[in-house]
């Protein structure tokens, strides 16, 4: 569900390494992990005695219904491959469906 969490200890004035294990959580996709709110940078030497990171994660459900009047929301290339497994999987569903592209997506990244 992620909500659990493993402590790992580092020396003083040396950055901690990379989780090896990638958190999981239903219906969502890990994001990175953070430290007040800003993106951990692994490279970064620890400092304090005691530093406690936060996964950060994105949902795998479209924003919307789908809907003429509430229209699935597409704001990223994330999106795109949410609404692409969602169409192979429930099919006609979101065949039919409504949506709106609310951003320009660079989609080179991603492959289909």
């Amino acid at each position: 569900d992620g909500s659990s969490s493993k402590e790992q200890v580092v020396r003083y004035n040396q950055p901690a390494p990379e989780l090896a294990d990638t958190p999981t959580r239903d219906g969502y996709l890990f994001g990175y992990w953070s430290l007040n709110g800003e993106r951990y940078d692994f490279k970064a030497p620890i400092t304090e005695e005691s530093v406690t990171l936060r996964a950060e994660w994105e949902s795998q459900t479209l924003e919307g219904a789908g809907t003429a009047d509430d229209p699935y929301i597409i704001a990223s290339a994330n999106d795109l491959v949410k609404m692409q497994e969602a169409v192979f999987t429930a099919g006609g569903d979101y065949l039919s469906a409504h949506y709106e592209v609310t951003a320009d997506i660079d989609a080179s990244e991603v492959s289909f």
